[in-house]
C-alpha cells in the first residue's frame, strides 16, 4: 500500500488533472459516454513493485504460483459512474482491487456473486485489498457513485 499510496501523492492533484480513459464506443463495462473514468498509468517498476508486493499473498490465497498478465494504473470513477457487473476475460482469473483513495459522500460497494449464487455487498475503505476470482465470479458496482471520484488499483 505505501508504494501505491507514494504514487497517488505524487500523481494526484486534482480530478481535472487527470487524463480521461479511452473506452471502445462499443465498450457497456463501464458508463463512460456520461462518467468518464481517468487513468493514472504506473511506471513499469512501480507496477513491478506492486506485483512483487502483492503476489505472495494472493499466491497464499489461491495455492498456486501466479503471474502478472495485468497491473495498468489507477483508474479513478466520477461521479455517477456506474461499472457493469461482469466477469473478467482471460487469462485474468484471480484479481485483487486496492481501494486507492475516495471522495465519496456514500459507500460505494462492490457486488459479487459468490459461487452460492448469492449476492455480496463489499464495501471498502482506502487502505483496503479484495481477492476475489474474476473469470468466475461475477462482479461489479452497479449504483451510481455519490461522490467526487474513486480511485483503484486492479492486479
Amino acid at each position: 500500500m505505501a508504494l501505491i499510496n507514494k504514487f497517488w501523492r505524487q500523481k494526484f492533484t486534482s480530478i481535472d488533472n487527470i487524463a480521461n480513459e479511452t473506452w471502445s464506443e462499443a465498450n457497456t463495462y463501464t458508463n463512460h459516454w456520461e462518467s468518464p473514468t481517468k487513468m493514472l498509468n504506473l511506471d513499469s517498476t512501480t507496477r513491478k513493485s506492486i506485483w512483487e508486493a502483492s503476489k505472495e499473498s494472493l499466491e497464499q490465497w489461491t495455492g498456486v504460483e501466479l503471474s502478472p498478465t495485468s497491473l495498468y494504473g489507477v483508474r479513478v470513477y466520477t461521479e455517477d459512474a456506474v461499472l457493469a457487473p461482469h466477469v473478467d476475460r482471460m487469462p485474468l482469473v484471480i484479481s485483487a482491487i486496492i481501494n486507492v483513495a475516495q471522495d465519496v459522500d456514500e459507500a460505494w460497494p462492490l457486488e459479487v456473486y459468490g459461487h452460492d449464487g448469492k449476492a455480496y455487498n463489499i464495501t471498502m475503505e482506502p487502505g483496503e485489498m479484495i481477492f476475489y476470482e474474476s473469470h468466475s465470479v461475477i462482479h461489479g458496482r452497479p449504483f451510481p457513485l455519490k461522490g467526487r471520484y474513486y480511485a483503484v488499483s486492479t492486479c
